[in-house]
């Protein structure tokens, strides 16, 4: 069975930041209330999916979460990876949602550390 990726597809070169987000919903697609929510952020690689080669905390913003891959955590990425929320609502329901990422070598990363 295939998991079925609901959020934006993204990319970037490799050495450079991205900001994801996500707007949580119920199941009958209206916004969850996130007060008290934990939210995480994790990105793995696409061919094994194994462990998550970043894995932290998500920041929460009303109905808003977001997470930030760093430059220093892409800079030595490059391919095709899986990234995903999981939010923790204090209530108990837990809400999963993953994406596609690719990331680009990039071809002249000397400039990023001038």
């Amino acid at each position: 069975m295939q998991i079925p990726y609901e959020l934006q597809e993204g990319s970037l070169v490799a050495g450079t930041y991205k900001v994801f987000e996500m707007y949580p919903k119920n199941k009958f697609n209206e916004p969850i209330t996130l007060t008290g929510a934990k939210v995480f952020f994790s990105v793995s690689e696409y061919i094994n999916e194994g462990d998550p080669i970043v894995s932290k905390a998500g920041t929460v913003a009303a109905e808003k979460v977001t997470a930030e891959l760093t430059s220093e955590e892409s800079a030595n990425m490059n391919g095709k990876y899986i990234y995903q929320f999981t939010v923790i609502d204090q209530d108990g329901p837990t809400y999963c949602a993953r994406g596609l990422l690719t990331i680009w070598k990039n071809i002249n990363p000397d400039v990023l550390a001038q």
